[in-house]
């Protein structure tokens, strides 16, 4: 897989801190990963996502994430 374009890069970057800007006054219990990786369990591969929200109290049912920073059962949500 190749690097993200710079334009793509500043896109996500924007993205990034708008998505952090609405969670913080909220005080809700979520952070965004850069490095997570999305496995799951019925796919070899994985996926490395330009942001990923993560519910740090669903983390106790992630096996993985602790020594990987893998989530098997991460789900999307729009």
């Amino acid at each position: 897989m190749s690097h993200p374009t710079s334009d793509h890069q500043d896109d996500i970057s924007f993205l990034a801190l708008e998505i952090s800007a609405d969670i913080k006054p909220l005080h809700l219990p979520y952070f965004i990963s850069k490095t997570a990786l999305i496995k799951p369990h019925e796919n070899k591969s994985g996926y490395l996502l330009d942001i990923l929200v993560v519910s740090p109290p669903n983390l106790v049912n992630e096996p993985l994430w602790k020594k990987q920073s893998q989530l098997l059962r991460a789900r999307q949500s729009l």
